[in-house]
């Protein structure tokens, strides 16, 4: 995924649905929706991650209340 897709989240703030890798020792976790706050690296402790957001995964998905809605499969395949 191209780099400009991503930015740094920091353990203890509210993640959004995406993938997210730890800076430090590549860890890899996916939240499917809203999070009250991240926690810190289970493998590490390291406290940011790169956060890949839903958007990066699929272009149709572009604001969180997509994710909780999204298109259906043929809308988003024209």
């Amino acid at each position: 995924m191209a780099k400009e897709n991503t930015k740094a989240v920091k353990a203890g703030t509210k993640g959004d649905a995406g993938k997210y890798v730890c800076i430090d020792c590549g860890y890899e976790f996916e939240l499917k929706g809203s999070e009250k706050d991240l926690k810190k690296c289970p493998m590490c402790a390291c406290e940011t991650f790169n956060c890949f957001p839903m958007t990066a995964m699929r272009p149709d998905i572009k604001t969180p209340e997509d994710v909780k809605n999204p298109p259906k499969k043929r809308e988003y395949m024209k």
